[in-house]
C-alpha cells in the first residue's frame, strides 16, 4: 500500500513536470561534439583556473588563469587541436578584458543557464566511445557541484527551469535528445537540484518510429 502511494505521488509529479515544461518551451540551441564555436559570439568557461595562453598550444606562456563562468568572445578557430576529455578539441583565439589569447574548445561551456541562485554550465565528455553530459552548478559563493550522465544520443538541447511548484526542489534541468531518424533515441534526461544534492533523477525515452514510452 505504501509503495503504491509512493508510485502515485511520483507519477503525479511527473505529470506536472511534463505539462509545465511543454507549456514553457525555451528557445532551442542544438549542440553536438563536432559543432564549431560561433565566431564573434560570447562563451563562458566550463573549466576552472583555465590557462589563457599566448599561443594555441600547451607549452606557450599563460597570460592569466580564468575562473569558471568567465566570459570570453570567440574570434577565430585555429588549425591546432588537442585530445581532451576523450575527443579532439580545437584551440580558439578569444578576447578577454581587451586581451587576445587562446583557449581550448573543451574548456568552454556549450551553454550556461541561470536559475535562482545557481548558474549551470554544460559540456561533453567521451569515455569508452560513449558521450556523457557533464554539468557544473555554481552558486553566488562560487561553490561548484558537479554531476554527469551517459548520453544515448549526443545531439542535444539544454533546458533549465525553476521548481515548477514541486516541494523542496530548487531547479530542474532537462537534457533533450533530438532524434533525426527513425530508430534513434529521443526523449532526454532530467536532473534535480535540491538543497545540497544535484543528480540525475530519471530518463524519458522516445523512439521516432514506434510512438512514445517512458522509463522512470
Amino acid at each position: 500500500m505504501h509503495f503504491q502511494k509512493r508510485v502515485t505521488k511520483i507519477s503525479f509529479y511527473l505529470i506536472i513536470i511534463f505539462f509545465s515544461l511543454n507549456l514553457n518551451a525555451q528557445e532551442t540551441t542544438y549542440h553536438y561534439p563536432e559543432k564549431d564555436l560561433i565566431i564573434n559570439q560570447d562563451y563562458y568557461l566550463f573549466g576552472n583556473d583555465v590557462k589563457f595562453r599566448t599561443e594555441p598550444n600547451t607549452s606557450s606562456k599563460t597570460i592569466v588563469l580564468l575562473a569558471i563562468g568567465t566570459k570570453v568572445k570567440v574570434l577565430e578557430k585555429t588549425i591546432h587541436t588537442l585530445s581532451y576529455n576523450g575527443y579532439n578539441s580545437s584551440f580558439y583565439k578569444v578576447k578577454h578584458n581587451n586581451q587576445t589569447g587562446f583557449i581550448l574548445k573543451g574548456l568552454l561551456a556549450l551553454e550556461k543557464k541561470k536559475v535562482n541562485n545557481y548558474t549551470f554550465y554544460f559540456n561533453f565528455k567521451k569515455k569508452d566511445e560513449e558521450y556523457n553530459i557533464e554539468i557544473r552548478a555554481v552558486n553566488q559563493k562560487n561553490d561548484i557541484q558537479e554531476t554527469s550522465s551517459k548520453l544515448e544520443n549526443a545531439f542535444i538541447s539544454l533546458e533549465a527551469y525553476n521548481n515548477k511548484g514541486l516541494p523542496n526542489l530548487e531547479s530542474i534541468l532537462f537534457i533533450s535528445y533530438t532524434a533525426e531518424a527513425c530508430g534513434e533515441n529521443g526523449g532526454g534526461i532530467y536532473f534535480f537540484k535540491q538543497n545540497n544534492t544535484f543528480k540525475k533523477v530519471f530518463e524519458v525515452e522516445q523512439i521516432s518510429d514506434s510512438g512514445v514510452f517512458y522509463n522512470v
